[in-house]
Formats: C-alpha cells, sequence, structure tokens
C-alpha cells in the first residue's frame, strides 16, 4: 500500500493562522471604530435635538412678548437693554419679557445640583430647566433691539446659545445656535 503524503505543512498552517489573525484584527479595528462612530453621532444627534427645543420654547415665547416689561420687576431699571417688549439683564445673559398669557418670563443660566450650567426658565414664580441635564451650556447671550416706530412698534431679540454634552471624552462635540425673534403689538 503506499501512502500519499498529501496534506498540510506546519508553514502552511501557520500562514493560514497568520492571514485569519490578520483578517480578525482588522475587521474588530472596523466594527469598534464603527461602534465608537455611531455612538458619537447619537451624542451629537442628542446635543442638537435638546438644544433646538432649549431654543424653539424660547423663541415661541418671545414671538408673542406683548408690551411692557417693566411692570414685571422692580430690577428693570437693571435693564442693559430696555425695549417696548424686552429687557435684557446682566451683561446681556438674562432676558425678561411678558408671554402672551402676561406671565413674567426670565431665561438665564444657572448651575444644577450636579454643577451642569443648564438653560433656566422661571415663569410665574415657577423655574424649570429646558436643557437636559447631560448638556452643559457655556454661553448665553440675548442681544434685544426695537424699532421705535410710535405706530406699530417692532421688538426683536437675538438669542445666541453655546452647548456641550456632558462626557468624559477630551474633546466633546460643541454646537453653537443663533435665532432672532421679532414681536410686535396685537390688535
Amino acid at each position: 500500500m503506499l501512502y500519499s503524503n498529501k496534506g498540510f505543512t506546519l508553514i502552511e498552517l501557520m500562514i493560514a493562522v497568520s492571514l485569519f489573525t490578520v483578517v480578525m484584527v482588522v475587521s474588530t479595528t472596523m466594527f469598534l471604530r464603527s461602534i465608537d462612530t455611531q455612538a458619537r453621532s447619537v451624542k451629537a444627534k442628542s446635543l442638537q435635538e435638546g438644544m433646538n427645543y432649549a431654543l424653539s420654547i424660547m423663541a415661541n415665547e418671545a414671538t408673542n412678548a406683548i408690551q411692557d416689561p417693566t411692570s414685571c420687576d422692580p430690577g428693570f431699571s437693571q435693564c442693559i437693554i430696555g425695549t417696548d417688549f424686552f429687557c435684557s439683564i446682566s451683561s446681556n445673559t438674562k432676558l425678561r419679557f411678558r408671554n402672551a398669557s402676561s406671565d413674567c418670563v426670565l431665561y438665564e443660566l444657572e448651575n444644577d445640583s450636579n454643577g451642569v450650567s443648564r438653560l433656566k426658565i422661571t415663569r410665574k414664580d415657577k423655574t424649570g430647566y429646558l436643557t437636559p441635564e447631560d448638556i452643559s451650556i457655556s454661553s448665553l447671550k440675548f442681544y434685544a433691539t426695537n424699532d421705535n416706530d410710535t405706530t406699530y412698534p417692532i421688538g426683536r431679540v437675538t438669542v445666541e446659545l453655546y452647548g456641550q454634552a456632558v462626557n468624559r471624552e477630551k474633546n466633546p462635540d460643541t454646537l453653537r445656535l443663533q435665532t432672532t425673534v421679532a414681536t410686535w403689538p396685537t390688535q
């Protein structure tokens, strides 16, 4: 009987195992990078949605501001910019006005119990945060202007908001949003 010496040599097996290892390392690295990219995309989307929500709440309420913010607070004398509709306080970092329901509204930044800087709203002596606890607002500015047309005054406020996701990353995503809202007296 003749025996055939057909089979794999040790070198052939080592080459096959090495190639398999290289393919697995490359595949695993690509998979881990795709998971990291996915996680960063989810965080960026969450940041954008949270800040857009806060900005849209402010814009919707400010659009319906009514004249005479002076009756909201004796602190109106502290206004940096006082218009027929808006009062910008404390280096343009706070905004006070009366909403469509005649409630006094104040928007400002405040650190929550975890030390996260969040957008705070005070309305009818009730307060709450407009931004979620996983978003830190690093800057909030209000720029109020007024068209001094005695017949038809128009108040404008520009809101500028900078925020970033609260996490331990070295370079967290930062987002800047800005909008301008105009309001005029209702008939």
